[in-house]
């Protein structure tokens, strides 16, 4: 339509305009029987978010990079891995929680629970960002435990230390007493013969 205007003209601008808001428009409706297409086979089929993914990862091999179809494709793609991370962070909230009420877990056991499910992940995805911060909080609180573990260890160790000298002290104090009772007896005894000798 625009080729039959003389470029630069108002005419020319006014259909430039109109082609592409037709082009928009193609890539809105295009877009829209891509979902109707999907829900459709998502009814019949049952499918997965992962199959989903492969759907539109397929269609956006066929898009022209850098146009809006591309762009529009992308953004389905994103929210299927958003929903995909999502249903992850989850389903390994729900497994964790079945799991501690069943088993004893340590603070190490759950960091390397959330780090094996955060590789899951796509990074940027809040669920990510959420596994992270999980991460962060459990580290936090086995470098508290781990501090007050420590300094129970000092004091117990120092009271120990403390326990040990007073009774070393104890026992010198007990073995010298009982030397200088024998020295004084052996004394006594000998301070006997001399008046018996004399």
């Amino acid at each position: 339509i625009a080729s039959h205007y003389k470029k630069g003209t108002a005419k020319y601008m006014t259909a430039m305009v109109e082609v592409r808001k037709l082009q928009e428009k193609s890539v809105t409706d295009s877009i829209k029987s891509e979902r109707n297409k999907l829900a459709i086979k998502k009814l019949y089929n049952n499918m997965s978010l992962s199959e989903e993914l492969a759907y539109w990862t397929k269609l956006l091999a066929y898009a022209k990079k850098g146009s809006k179809k591309y762009k529009a494709i992308q953004i389905e793609i994103n929210k299927i891995n958003k929903s995909i991370s999502d249903k992850i962070l989850e389903s390994a909230e729900n497994k964790l929680d079945d799991y501690k009420r069943v088993n004893d877990m340590t603070l190490s056991d759950e960091i390397a629970y959330w780090t094996k499910i955060i590789s899951q992940l796509k990074k940027g995805t809040a669920a990510y960002k959420e596994a992270n911060l999980k991460i962060g909080e459990l580290k936090k609180d086995l470098n508290e435990q781990l501090s007050s573990l420590d300094s129970d260890y000092q004091e117990s160790a120092k009271s120990v230390s403390d326990q040990l000298v007073e009774d070393i002290q104890a026992v010198e104090k007990e073995y010298d007493d009982a030397v200088a009772s024998r020295r004084d007896s052996l004394m006594d005894t000998m301070n006997l013969f001399e008046k018996f000798s004399s």
